[in-house]
Formats: C-alpha cells, structure tokens, sequence
C-alpha cells in the first residue's frame, strides 16, 4: 500500500469526523433535547463544523496528495476510495466560498420554522425560510451542474447524491409504472371490510408502544441498551436514524398509532442495521461512509415491507401480541391481521402508505422536484401543485398544510434530490427480493419462529458488507444478474396482495 495512498486515507479521518460531530448536535436538537433559544447558535455551530470540513475539501494539501495518488498503482480497492474522494473533492472544490456553511445554518433555522408550522398546519410559518432554503439549494445544483459537465441542474443534484442515477432514469422508471400504480389504487379505492374495524380500534399507551418497538429491535438484532449497546432508541416528530459513528447508530419513532409505529420502527431499524452490518475493517473509509438515497432507502424500505409487511412477520408479530396482550388480540385471526396491514388505502399521508400508493406520494414529490428546479414553478406554488396531484393520482384531498406539503422534513432541511431513493429503492429491492427468495428459501418460516439470523447473514453478505463498492444499479446487476426492470415490483405486488 503505498504512502500517498495511506496520507490520504488519513486526511480524509479530518473531513469525516466533524460530520459524526454534527450528527450528535443533530440528534440533540431533533430529540427536543435542545432550549428553544438555543437554535440560532445551534446553527452557527453547526455551520462552523461544516466550513471546517469544506477548509480541507479546498486545501491545497489535499489537491496535492490526490495528485500524488493518481500516479500510483492502486488495487481496485483503493481506487473505489481514491475515486469517491475525487469525486467529491472536483465539486466541493469548486463550490462558491461558504455555500456549504451557509445551507447549514439556514437548514438549521428552517427546520425549527418547520416544526412550528407544521404543528400549526399553516405553511406560512415557514415560506420565507423555505424559499431562502431551495434557493441555496439551487444555486448548489447549478453549480455541481456547472462542474460536472451536466446541463441538467436536478440532474446533476441527483447524480452527485446517487451515482448513475439522474433526472432522466428515474423519470423512465416511474413513468413505466406509474399507470399501473394508479389504475390498482383507483380499483382498490373503496376496498376496506368492516371486519378490520376491531384491530383498528385497538389502543395502546406510549409504553406499550415502547415494548413493542424494543421487540421488533430485539428480533433485528438491534442494541439499544446495556453495556454493548451500538444504538439508542428516543421520540421525535419525524422519524429518522442519525449516525453518530461505526459503532452509534440512533433510530427514532413517534407513538402514536400502534401500527404507524411498527412500520417506522421497521424503516428506521433497516437504516440502522445496514449501518451497523458494513464491513468493520473499513470503518472510516470512503466505502463506508459514501452512500446514495436510493442505497439506503432500498434497504430501509426492504425492511419496513419486504420483511416488516410479509405474511411470516404479521404471524410473528401477531403471535407476540397475544402472547403480551392476551385480551386485546383473542378474536383476531392471522388472516384478518394480514389483510389488514397489507390493505390498499390510499391517503394523505406518505409515511402510513400501503406498498401500492406509495410510489405515487414519491412520484408526486419527485416531479414537484423537478419543475422547481427546472423553474417550471415558484416556492408558493407548491402547496397548491402538491394538493392538485394528489387529488389527480391518488384520489384523495388535502385538508391542511399538515397533512400535505408540511408532512415531511426532507425540503425543509438539506434532503433535496433525496426523494427518488425511497421508490428507487422499493422497484430495486423487489428486484433483490426474488433472488434472495431463490436462494434462502426457508427465510419466512425462520421469521414465523423470531429468527432472523439467516436473512441477516444474506444482506450482511450480499448488501450491507460491501458499502459503496460500486454504483446502485451496478450492485443490482452483480447481485441480480439484470439490469433493473420494474416488472419485478409488479410482481411482488401483484402476488402479495392477490391484484
């Protein structure tokens, strides 16, 4: 290995480790742990460790190591590392002087703003700051645009994010589906069967809820306490995972619906569990930390419907609960459970969506994307274009700003071009799914008696180990032995919920 190589690697450990700096802050101020009047130096604080990390993306000692680098030998390996931090490097290094910095802090402010307004249902509460908020993001698109030779601003945000993907691929890929998706939701409108009124209106209080989260981490192998504990588990508004190091990986839920809850808590376990999996002689390196929207959603999504949404995780699951709550659960069947979590029912809500209208909330959010940045419409147009496709594709009015356009934080904090991965995601693990079923074959009775070992293994293997290695569609390919197509998410739909 050579010196250049090695002097890399180990200035790079100075660019990544503010980020883990910036991640605790994070998770202090998403988890309400922050005063009130302590945002504005939160975001200065913030900023701060953000231009730090940008003082050495522009240091002339680091042009000069890369420099150095290029001149080696290198196995494929090292240039996997050596080509991400040159990638990052030929735009962070162009960027206008104190860009980065100055999205963090205003990130920072709009998402408190967002807060607020959300609990309000008023986006007039944010408007202004999120305006200021995408500006900032546009002029970072236009300039990685600039930089990389893509003529497409929202192209290029997308490629940088998700390497191989753009504004074009993913607009091919949701067109080819989406006509499918919305004739199943418009033929599934008025699908829901009184018999589900009992699990409905089941109630739990907030440590019930607790209880059962820690099992669903406990079946995922998910450390959440003790002296070996590698994660954190704590309430917030909007559920997210926050990664604080190799070895501190922090999920968050919002109790409320019982059923809401086991759904995040599945989602936010995928993301954490894929952190927590990766190769552990790599830690700190490039091919650890670099990853893409769609990366994480996939798995994330994988883990949420794949596994948390399956026939063997609703016997589990239903098992569990008869087991804890004996009386609340005596006259529900396994049938009925299924149906019910797996019913197509279209709404409002993203987060709550069945497999099938979920594709059209991030469709919806993704083409919003793209006439923002393409300056097809204004910030103040957006809850309007928002209410009016929903309506459109899904069926569905919106009431309120909260129940539309405030819903998520993505906009409001720094997750623009971030979108597209959630669906990405879903059409790619389909895919995955079908050959992980040909292989580990006995996967959901394993699930049906509380183990999870084996799929574990596969994912760790196939997925989680080899980090960022190659591009998302490339890692398809290798996995897969095809380039994606969507057919296998028709598939998977279609043989799930009997279409």
């Amino acid at each position: 290995m050579s010196q250049e190589y090695d002097n890399l690697i180990e200035l790079y450990q100075e660019i990544i480790l503010p980020s883990s700096i910036s991640s605790v802050l994070y998770w202090d101020m998403e988890t309400n742990k922050l005063p009130k009047m302590g945002v504005d130096y939160r975001s200065r604080q913030l900023g701060y460790l953000t231009k730090q990390q940008q003082k050495i993306w522009t240091s002339d000692k680091l042009r000069e190591i890369l420099g150095k680098v290029e001149k080696t030998n290198l196995n494929n390996f090292q240039k996997r590392n050596y080509n991400l931090i040159k990638r990052a490097y030929e735009v962070k290094n162009n960027l206008s002087e104190n860009l980065l910095s100055e999205i963090t802090k205003q990130s920072s402010l709009t998402n408190e703003k967002w807060k607020v307004a959300k609990k309000s249902n008023d986006i007039g509460v944010v408007v202004d700051d999120f305006e200021k908020l995408f500006n900032l993001q546009k002029k970072y698109a236009t300039e990685i645009s600039r930089i990389r030779e893509i003529k497409d601003p929202f192209s290029a945000l997308i490629d940088y994010r998700d390497e191989g993907l753009n504004g074009v691929n993913v607009s091919k890929y949701f067109n080819e589906i989406k006509p499918f998706l919305i004739k199943t939701v418009k033929k599934k409108m008025d699908n829901y069967d009184n018999r589900f009124n009992k699990i409905k209106k089941l109630d739990f209080n907030k440590e019930e809820q607790k209880r059962i989260t820690h099992l669903i981490s406990d079946l995922f192998e998910y450390r959440y306490s003790g002296k070996a504990s590698r994660g954190n588990i704590d309430e917030v508004e909007h559920p997210l995972t926050i990664t604080c190091g190799p070895d501190d990986v922090r999920i968050t839920v919002k109790f409320g619906n019982v059923f809401n809850v086991i759904s995040s808590t599945n989602h936010e376990l995928g993301h954490a569990i894929h952190k927590l999996n990766k190769n552990e002689k790599w830690n700190n390196l490039p091919v650890n930390n670099f990853g893409s929207p769609t990366q994480a959603e996939m798995i994330s999504r994988y883990t949420e419907n794949k596994i948390g949404k399956s026939f063997a995780f609703n016997d589990w699951m239903l098992s569990n609960f008869k087991n804890t709550f004996s009386s609340k659960f005596d006259e529900i069947t396994s049938v009925e459970y299924n149906d019910f979590i797996n019913l197509i029912s279209p709404s409002t809500s993203r987060m709550n969506a069945d497999e099938v209208s979920y594709g059209l909330h991030i469709i919806i959010r993704f083409e919003i994307e793209s006439l923002l940045f393409n300056e097809k419409i204004m910030i103040k147009e957006v809850s309007q274009i928002w209410n009016e496709k929903y309506e459109k594709y899904l069926g569905v009015q919106v009431e309120n700003d909260g129940e539309g356009i405030l819903q998520d934080l993505h906009w409001f904090n720094t997750y623009w071009g971030y979108f597209h991965g959630y669906f990405m995601g879903d059409l790619i693990g389909s895919q995955i799914h079908y050959t992980m079923e040909n292989e580990l074959q006995d996967w959901d009775s394993d699930l049906r008696a509380g183990d999870l070992s084996k799929l574990l293994k596969w994912q760790s293997k196939k997925i989680y180990s080899l980090g960022a290695s190659y591009p998302i569609l490339d890692h398809l390919v290798r996995l897969t032995g095809e380039n994606l197509n969507v057919k296998y998410h028709k598939k998977y739909l279609e043989n799930k919920l009997k279409l």
